[in-house]
């Protein structure tokens, strides 16, 4: 059984329903931040050294929890939705939340190997809320939309 070794929890700001988590060796991301608006199709985009998560509503401020295990964790139950699993390359195993024109967190979450692959299991809590929200012109209450970012080492990058 997995175990988990590490975790973290921190707040991003969304703008234009997006939010990013980058290694801090962006000098190794070929598409650095910001980008834009995600596609429709994707809640979940993968590039080199970053990934990219749509929201479910455009501006607000959203929990994240990063966890890091050392194997595939255990599913969550309950209110937690599992949206996505992705492999993510990182140049050197530390990651940072990214806002798309606030710039990174000064909190940064170490997964310890650089060159390595990990597996990334994304869930999130109180899409609904937030988007419900959102469209009916009100403002989304910090913290209502919740996203839990579990980590894995996999295999070292080719």
């Amino acid at each position: 059984m997995s175990s988990l070794r590490d975790s973290l929890d921190d707040v991003v700001e969304v703008e234009s329903s997006v939010f990013g988590l980058m290694d801090v060796d962006v000098a190794g991301c070929p598409e650095p931040w910001p980008q834009g608006v995600l596609p429709d199709a994707d809640l979940v985009l993968v590039r080199p050294n970053r990934v990219d998560f749509r929201s479910s509503a455009s501006f607000h401020w959203a929990d994240v929890r990063m966890e890091l295990w050392d194997g595939p964790p255990p599913a969550r139950g309950g209110e937690w939705e599992q949206d996505d699993e992705v492999e993510v390359g990182l140049s050197s195993g530390v990651v940072q939340l990214w806002a798309l024109t606030g710039g990174g967190s000064p909190r940064t979450f170490a997964l310890g190997r650089p060159r390595w692959v990990y597996r990334l299991r994304v869930s999130s809590q109180g899409r609904d809320d937030a988007a419900t929200q959102h469209w009916q012109g009100g403002v989304v209450p910090n913290g209502t939309e919740r996203h839990l970012l579990q980590f894995w080492p996999v295999r070292p990058a080719d």
